[in-house]
């Protein structure tokens, strides 16, 4: 299993990551294990 520059960050700087690329508006609200899990199953999102 490949390894991706998000994992050698703490998982405070991590969930810190998620939280900024939540959306802002009420229209396109969603939760942060919603964004976890689309977030997770995309390696092209742990680019930093």
């Amino acid at each position: 299993m490949p390894t991706h520059p998000i994992a050698s960050y703490n998982k405070s700087a991590r969930l810190f990551m998620l939280y900024q690329r939540l959306p802002r508006s009420k229209e396109k609200a969603i939760s942060l294990t919603e964004l976890m899990s689309v977030y997770g199953d995309n390696p092209e999102h742990y680019a930093n």
